[in-house]
């Protein structure tokens, strides 16, 4: 997609007419809501309104629920997200008319030359969460930041702004927008097998958070990471079974995750986190890191994370069935699937049901037999058609095709008779875990009682 490489918002100032096509997205409408404090008219498009949305229409945002090139008439600048297609009539119309585009990507850059202090954090997974612990540490700081967040903290939202001291922001990797962001303080949570049909093989994608973390002037990465072991620029270390500058021990999990963060050896604060998982206390380690960075004291840092409710969508009760707890998860890779499962597994005395949705065509062909070997541990499987997202079907790499190659799953591509079979499968000491980042949290989330 052609895009404009900079618009220089200080000379543009507020008559800047701003229009956002897929609005909604919550990495999109965060930005949206951010140029609305500052005084810009914001328009934008979405095929379906949301929560966000309904936020920004009480800001003062103009937002049509479909896309159509008429929206467009008498607007600057146009922003859009890397999942949107060349062939979107907005874009279109956008070229024709010579109507300047960019990324949202490039938009954040843009935004964070304002701010003296820039956080990204990136990783392959796991940032919306420690994106959103290390807003709340700052918060309970009482620090003057502005966050933007991939997702809804259940306490920020996904965009929080009480000044412009200290920008923190997840950084994606998706199509190379880390690219565009140069942070004060990068981190990198980990790097995985994700997004490889943006890069040239997994080497390159490894290289390009290599890259993000150069540019950070103090780098924070996981000690623990196997493809971040080899990175080697002076860089704060975090880990629990290679040294690290911060770890963890005397780990205890129950219905908290009790353990006592240790900073170059010595005790630094007792954590009673409400998040389950050892990739949970990864997270408050990452966390941590940033905020002493930042000289933050630990017994802030420390209120925080116990205070802490997490994220929507990572391990969310959301409901119950026949008096069966059931869980919302965000998890659609491989890895992710598997940490939610050892996270998980200590909590469940009944059955583990586990109804997986697969995200996209593209990461089952790629993972394909990295998501077989996951989900055939489970043993009470089932699939969900495939959420496709901005792809076409590929009926070789479906969920049909998944479970086929699964001995326990059983396919659905009807919800309603999904959820039937749900309530003739399921006792009250069961619990049920609905999983993908498509629309299945939704649909669950519909028919369960709350």
């Amino acid at each position: 997609m052609d895009t404009f490489d900079r618009i220089d918002f200080s000379l543009l100032k507020k008559d800047l007419k701003v229009f956002f096509i897929g609005i909604g997205g919550a990495g999109m409408s965060a930005l949206a809501a951010y140029l609305l404090d500052e005084g810009f008219f914001v328009g934008g498009s979405d095929r379906a309104l949301n929560n966000n949305c309904d936020r920004l229409l009480l800001k003062g945002a103009t937002i049509f629920s479909c896309h159509d090139k008429n929206n467009l008439i008498g607007y600057d600048v146009v922003i859009v997200n890397s999942a949107i297609s060349d062939d979107n009539e907005e874009v279109v119309y956008a070229k024709e008319n010579k109507i300047p585009i960019l990324l949202r990507a490039q938009l954040l850059m843009l935004i964070s030359e304002k701010f003296p202090t820039k956080i990204g954090v990136s990783g392959t997974h796991g940032k919306t969460t420690v994106t959103s612990l290390i807003a709340n540490i700052l918060d309970r700081a009482n620090m003057k930041f502005t966050a933007f967040i991939g997702g809804d903290d259940k306490t920020l939202g996904n965009y929080h702004n009480s000044g412009n001291s200290i920008l923190l922001s997840e950084i994606c990797e998706f199509k190379r927008n880390i690219d565009y962001f140069s942070p004060s303080i990068g981190v990198t949570l980990n790097i995985d097998n994700d997004h490889l049909d943006s890069y040239d093989g997994f080497n390159d994608l490894k290289n390009t958070f290599y890259s993000f973390l150069d540019r950070s002037v103090c780098p924070i990465v996981n000690a623990d990471d196997k493809n971040l072991l080899n990175y080697s620029s002076d860089a704060v270390t975090y880990g629990l079974y290679h040294k690290a500058d911060y770890t963890a021990v005397d780990i205890k999990y129950g219905k908290t995750t009790d353990f006592t963060v240790l900073k170059n050896g010595k005790r630094f604060f007792r954590a009673k986190s409400k998040l389950w998982g050892e990739h949970n206390v990864l997270g408050v380690l990452a966390a941590t890191a940033v905020a002493d960075t930042l000289c933050i004291g630990a017994d802030v840092i420390r209120c925080a994370v116990n205070d802490f409710v997490g994220v929507s969508r990572r391990n969310d009760l959301i409901g119950t069935l026949n008096g069966a707890k059931c869980y919302g998860d965000y998890a659609h890779h491989p890895r992710e699937i598997d940490v939610l499962l050892k996270a998980v597994l200590r909590h469940v005395k009944g059955k583990l049901i586990f109804v997986f949705q697969p995200h996209t065509y593209s990461r089952t062909r790629i993972l394909f037999n990295e998501f077989t070997g996951v989900l055939s541990q489970i043993k009470h499987l089932y699939l969900y058609k495939t959420y496709s997202a901005r792809e076409a079907p590929v009926a070789e790499y479906s969920a049909k095709s998944l479970a086929s190659s699964i001995k326990n799953a059983e396919y659905f591509d009807d919800f309603d008779k999904l959820f039937d079979k749900l309530k003739t499968a399921v006792t009250k000491k069961d619990v049920i875990y609905f999983v993908g980042a498509g629309d299945i949290f939704s649909l669950a989330s519909e028919r369960l009682n709350v």
